[in-house]
């Protein structure tokens, strides 16, 4: 099944490669039909796209379980730049504005929060394209299995490190978990709300200083996630696409 690839690839790049061929092959083996009336269709109207698509759709018929791998990989793909791009915004500081939508504090919080998110979108994704993969390219499925329970459980032990991250930077002085810990909803409600005024921008202020030192975690944190999506993507390769084509 696996077929040469550039020296330089990726094994992300290198599992889109090899799905995209073994997704062809499957719609060959369904539908051969519409493989060839649309081939000659878009080389006979000079590569006109959209009229040929439009064309030839009524010929697609039943299920195509193939379509949700892609899918799958195509969310990876892009919640992965998500992370990339929140480690970036960490890291730099806005434009400053007239508005308080340049408060850096703000900025900062924003953004880690955000990456957060992400990264954990991105190893529920990861589960949910190995749990694919397993079922419906894994040959025999006797093999696909173990494979799938090894690498989800790689996914829990990862899903936890992400946690302990997220622990450790929602806990540095954040203002929801404070009042409570440093027992201080007491003097607020005796007080009233007049006391924390101006306690979310306080916040921001305090947290701005941190950036450098938060960047740093996040950013190494990311690198081992990304590495760590490499690694199973290989490991899948390896699994789903092997050279006797038995796949």
């Amino acid at each position: 099944m696996s077929k040469p690839h550039p020296k330089d690839a990726s094994q992300f790049e290198i599992f889109r490669l090899n799905l995209s061929a073994w997704a062809k092959e499957r719609l060959e083996e369904d539908n051969r039909a519409y493989v060839q009336a649309f081939t000659r269709r878009l080389a006979e109207t000079g590569g006109d796209f959209n009229s040929v698509l439009a064309e030839t759709r009524p010929m697609l018929k039943g299920s195509r379980s193939w379509r949700k791998l892609l899918t799958a990989l195509l969310d990876i793909e892009q919640t992965m730049d998500k992370v990339r791009r929140s480690v970036w915004f960490i890291g730099s500081t806005p434009a400053p504005s007239p508005s308080s939508i340049s408060d850096p504090g703000a900025w900062l919080i924003y953004h880690v929060d955000s990456w957060y998110l992400h990264t954990y979108g991105l190893l529920e994704r990861m589960q949910k394209m190995m749990t694919l993969t397993c079922r419906h390219v894994v040959q025999p499925r006797s093999r696909g299995e173990p494979l799938k329970a090894a690498l989800i459980a790689d996914v829990s032990k990862m899903k936890g490190v992400i946690k302990g991250t997220r622990h450790a930077v929602a806990h540095g002085g954040g203002t929801v978990e404070a009042l409570e810990e440093q027992d201080l909803w007491e003097p607020y409600v005796i007080i009233g709300p007049d006391a924390w005024l101006n306690i979310t921008s306080s916040y921001y202020g305090n947290m701005a200083g941190r950036r450098a030192k938060w960047h740093d975690l996040i950013e190494r944190s990311a690198v081992q996630v990304i590495a760590t999506c490499e690694a199973w993507f290989g490991k899948l390769n390896a699994e789903a696409f092997k050279e006797d084509g038995s796949s």
